[in-house]
């Protein structure tokens, strides 16, 4: 599956914010009631159902009862589309990665996300949540889990980067919370070289990361799937599920 190629920098022209509702999200819920949770945030132009047929395909184990939540992000008007409206998390001044990003853009989605996480964490401990997102969406991941002092029951950053600007806490509970990286060789969207900065970043901030890397563009494949299904079996290997 491929998600379309887009960069991901960044100015936000919401007409205002708006609270995250759980009931809009595109959901997979388990049979029975949910052991761990999963958030996964989209790229630029797509919307909660692009990385819904992937589930079958990242085999976690049934015992563990996921529920899938995939937010669709707010319609904005994208600087280098022309300011035509589609969905992003923030929006992309520039091609060049270096150049001015969308500060304000990025905290908005933030909070957006932590309203989602506070409605889940009703029926989930945080600790069991992780947080996934691909390219601008791993963006928004990173930086909900890394700005507040509470551990997720992981991080998973798929073709994605760290902007230089974002403010990220280290807290003493969120440096618990480990990290999945995975990247295309052959990315022209967010080279490589990013996925590998953001991977030695958070290596010296002393986080657990698992990084991966595989022969294929600015997209999710089957193999990949497959590493990510085994990688939260691993996480969850020793939960006790009632």
């Amino acid at each position: 599956m491929t998600v379309g190629k887009f960069l991901c920098i960044f100015n936000s022209k919401r007409k205002g914010p708006k609270r995250m509702k759980l009931a809009d999200c595109v959901q997979i819920k388990p049979s029975g009631n949910p052991s761990i949770c999963i958030i996964w945030l989209h790229g630029l132009g797509a919307d909660g159902h692009d990385f819904v047929p992937l589930v079958p395909h990242l085999e976690i184990n049934p015992k563990l009862r996921s529920w899938f939540i995939f937010p669709s992000a707010p319609e904005i008007e994208v600087t280098i589309n022309n300011s035509m409206l589609m969905p992003a998390w923030y929006d992309i001044l520039d091609m060049n990665i270096d150049r001015e990003v969308d500060s304000n853009g990025i905290k908005k989605s933030i909070n957006s996300i932590n309203d989602l996480i506070e409605q889940v964490s009703l029926k989930i401990a945080t600790e069991r949540i992780i947080l996934a997102g691909f390219s601008q969406g791993g963006v928004i991941a990173y930086g909900t889990a890394f700005s507040q002092n509470r551990k997720f029951g992981g991080v998973i950053g798929l073709s994605t980067y760290l902007p230089k600007n974002l403010e990220l806490g280290h807290h003493k509970a969120s440096r618990q919370t480990e990290i999945l990286i995975c990247h295309g060789i052959y990315d022209e969207v967010v080279p490589q070289e990013l996925g590998r900065e953001a991977r030695d970043y958070f290596e010296q901030k002393n986080h657990k990361v698992q990084y991966n890397e595989y022969q294929m563009e600015h997209q999710v494949i089957l193999p990949q799937c497959k590493h990510i299904g085994d990688w939260v079996n691993s996480l969850f290997s020793n939960l006790e599920i009632k």
